[in-house]
């Protein structure tokens, strides 16, 4: 295995949806909140010092996904993605912990109707975080690939390109060997 460190910089704002708790209880009552800014402060990811963070989680799906974009041999990578790649720390820190609120209507799926959201929206934003690649599956070249396609591509966060957005999309300014 190798380690890359890396650093995406966004193209993009970066929308946040954190799926709190709250909101993962089975429950099937609409949360309501008082105003708009303690709804965005919902939808946050914090660490311990208040700062936001992103789930590594994020960068390994949006990498697996743009993994199907590439061939290994008459296969398609992303069969292997899940197995060659791994993303440290797993809260991966955004430097800061201030951010703008966005408010928009969206589509509820199974009653087809709209309400408003109100999402914490970060721009400019950056990470630095690490990669381990496991080259006997994916070689560092195409890792590279493959992420440079999520950032163009995927995107990370909520309402990115893979779900017809145009949020989350980045580019790799710094892929070094640690």
């Amino acid at each position: 295995m190798i380690v890359m460190r890396v650093v995406i910089e966004g193209l993009e704002p970066g929308l946040l949806q954190h799926r709190c708790p709250d909101m993962l209880e089975g429950t099937t009552k609409a949360i309501k909140y008082k105003d708009l800014s303690e709804e965005a402060e919902a939808t946050t990811y914090r660490l311990p010092n208040g700062n936001l963070y992103q789930p590594a989680e994020h960068l390994e799906r949006a990498m697996i996904s743009a993994a199907g974009m590439f061939k290994i041999g008459r296969r398609s990578a992303a069969g292997v993605a899940a197995a060659a790649f791994y993303v440290t720390p797993r809260q991966i820190d955004h430097g800061t912990n201030t951010y703008e609120i966005d408010k928009r209507t969206v589509v509820i799926k199974s009653t087809g109707g709209r309400i408003m959201r109100a999402r914490a929206l970060l721009y400019p934003w950056s990470l630095t975080f690490e990669i381990g690649i496991d080259e006997t599956l994916i070689q560092p070249n195409m890792a590279r690939e493959i992420m440079e396609t999520a950032g163009q591509q995927k995107g990370i966060g909520d309402f990115r390109p893979e779900k017809k957005g145009r949020f989350g999309k980045f580019v790799v300014k710094d892929w070094s060997r640690v």
